[in-house]
């Protein structure tokens, strides 16, 4: 199994963002779970850092048509790794949105720069920490973007 983080540039209209997030999200839940993918996705309105993972096959498949996608440009793999269990099993690609005003708080721009730092570093266990911890927020179904 492996897991790897992208991150990539929304390239359509702004008004249209919801609207594009919610088709991604809805091929993802129709796709994702056929083909053995998890993961999370984590956007800003403008740019998106998702982790998928799965059997090496199937993520770099997912990896050709995400890179194809006309609504994304400027994919970069920051980190790929062999992994022996999943992070994000129990997630299914629920969107989280960074620009939601509720994650601005003080413990959680703490939780942010504590993260910046670590992927400036590369270091993927501090990725993943904080990928737990904003998925553990309890406002998050406030910050979810998807109707």
């Amino acid at each position: 199994m492996i897991s790897l983080t992208y991150s990539s540039t929304y390239t359509g209209k702004p008004e249209n963002f919801r609207a594009d997030l919610a088709d991604i999200y809805k091929a993802s839940l129709q796709n994702n779970c056929r083909h053995g993918i998890s993961g999370v996705l984590i956007h800003n309105n403008q740019h998106f850092l998702q982790t998928i993972e799965g059997e090496p096959e199937d993520v770099e498949n997912l990896m050709r048509i995400i890179s194809q996608d006309k609504r994304h440009s400027d994919v970069k793999i920051l980190i790929k790794e062999e992994c022996s269990s999943r992070q994000y099993n129990q997630w299914n690609m629920q969107p989280i949105n960074l620009a939601h005003p509720s994650l601005f708080n003080t413990e959680n721009i703490e939780k942010l720069t504590k993260y910046m730092k670590h992927l400036i570093e590369l270091d993927t266990e501090g990725f993943h920490s904080l990928l737990r911890e904003l998925l553990n927020e309890p406002n998050i179904n406030e910050i979810l973007q998807v109707s």
